[in-house]
């Protein structure tokens, strides 16, 4: 069993076990009253190495992440293609977004679980404690969630029901300039060129967070790289 850590005291009452974690059960015992929102909270994490079982991480930092308003994750995830798109992973039985993100010359890996229909539980890998703040901040904007729903629900009385529920609002990427790219990749190409083109902007989703400006610029230059390439080739 894997203990959960709370400002470095061990909760006796509140074990996760890799087969817990991997089950997605995790999730429902974040919704528990064990959970507490106000408290910053740091747990032992295990990984999906390979068919010999999980491969404990170690320590992942822990926030809850809390809105004024309900925001479905899984209903978000859902509004639109996004999500298909390099660097996000999604796992829908775990209902676990994912992705890989860069904070000053450190990359680390970000992952988001529903909590209630008010919260979302965050935790980090390889970005540290000062991080949190510029974390919260991305997953906020990942969420939209600083949309008003109000206007839309009086005005929408068809969807009030869905948007009441957390729905309505659209997956973002952690900054303008990614979804600005993303959308110039669906310019004059199907949905799978789309896939594709942002795959080679982000070749390994799992360990690399979407480019700066500075390396698409880069490969744009360098016609002949393969990676600028396979971005630019024709779809097929």
């Amino acid at each position: 069993m894997l203990p959960f850590v709370e400002n470095g005291h061990t909760k006796a009452n509140a074990l996760i076990s890799p087969a817990l974690h991997r089950s997605g059960a995790i999730n429902r015992w974040l919704q528990s009253p064990f959970a507490r929102t106000e408290a910053r909270f740091v747990v032992a994490r295990t990984g999906q190495r390979n068919d010999l079982g999980p491969e404990i991480t170690g320590i992942w930092p822990m926030s809850v992440l809390n809105f004024r308003w309900p925001i479905d994750l899984a209903l978000t995830v859902a509004s639109h293609g996004w999500v298909q798109l390099a660097p996000w992973r999604w796992d829908q039985e775990a209902g676990r977004l994912a992705r890989i993100e860069r904070i000053g010359d450190r990359c680390g890996s970000v992952e988001v679980v529903q909590r209630t229909s008010r919260a979302v539980v965050i935790t980090w890998e390889g970005l540290g404690a000062a991080d949190e703040t510029e974390i919260l901040a991305r997953v906020r904007r990942w969420l939209s969630a600083d949309w008003e729903p109000a206007p839309a629900i009086a005005a929408l009385p068809d969807a009030a029901a869905l948007i009441k529920r957390g729905g309505g609002r659209m997956l973002r990427g952690s900054c303008f300039y990614e979804d600005f790219i993303k959308t110039v990749l669906t310019i004059n190409a199907n949905w799978s060129a789309t896939c594709r083109m942002a795959a080679a902007l982000s070749p390994s989703r799992a360990r690399e967070p979407f480019p700066i400006p500075r390396r698409c610029s880069t490969m744009v230059r360098s016609g002949c790289a393969s990676e600028a390439s396979s971005v630019f080739a024709p779809a097929r």
